[in-house]
């Protein structure tokens, strides 16, 4: 499945979602790197994107991942649902993250 089919089923709200396994990953301090085996690039997430990654160690639903970005970092959830769903699709479109096989 490309990029772009993992991209429209999450704006269909499927789920759930889990870390690629294409990639190798590096802790440096609250953030971590990331390297896309199959393309060479390097990506790095902030403090919460790196939360988001460690959650992601399993399959997660949108809702699974929002309540854990809001009970972590006291947020709104409307807030917190604009700002997952753009950091997932995101990770998505860069080939980070997957749809599980449910």
């Amino acid at each position: 499945m490309s990029c772009e089919d993992e991209v429209s089923r999450w704006n269909l709200g499927n789920g759930p979602f889990v870390a690629s396994s294409d990639v190798a990953v590096s802790a440096m301090g609250d953030e971590i790197a990331i390297l896309d085996l199959r393309t060479s690039e390097y990506f790095t997430l902030n403090g919460t994107g790196a939360f988001l990654w460690s959650e992601l160690s399993s399959p997660k639903t949108l809702d699974d991942l929002l309540d854990r970005v809001v009970e972590t970092f006291d947020i709104h959830e409307e807030a917190g649902r604009a700002d997952l769903q753009a950091y997932m699709t995101g990770l998505l479109e860069a080939g980070l993250v997957r749809i599980a096989d449910g």
